[in-house]
């Protein structure tokens, strides 16, 4: 199933269909900003082929000139969940880096990846 998702990401972007919509580009892109470290990112194949997909469509490697309207979205995006977590609540855990997050991420990261719980 890993291959097959990674294989249908790359050939709809080679035919020039975007698979991911650019304000789900500049999601992804936002979490990954803030959440970058965790763990749960690294193991969750889905996640890596859309950060990958991500960063070729907002223009995000090498020399290109960045995307500006998605660019512009991940930044508000990123405000946004910065401007959460100034103050955010600790939940009840064994961690230190257990913290409340925005209701619209928590959403989206359960739906598009099925990870329930992410760490700072």
């Amino acid at each position: 199933m890993k291959r097959i998702y990674k294989s249908w990401v790359e050939s709809l972007s080679q035919a020039g269909i975007h698979p991911i919509s650019d304000d789900t580009v500049a999601k992804i892109l936002a979490i990954v900003y803030v959440y970058g470290g965790s763990m749960e990112f690294i193991y969750n194949d889905k996640l890596m082929t859309d950060i990958v997909y991500a960063q070729k469509r907002a223009r995000l490697n090498g020399t290109e000139v960045p995307n500006a309207s998605i660019v512009n979205e991940v930044k508000r995006y990123i405000k946004d969940i910065e401007d959460f977590l100034k103050n955010a609540k600790s939940v009840k855990s064994d961690s230190p880096f257990a913290v409340e997050h925005p209701q619209w991420v928590k959403d989206f990261m359960e739906e598009r990846y099925n990870i329930k719980k992410m760490w700072i």
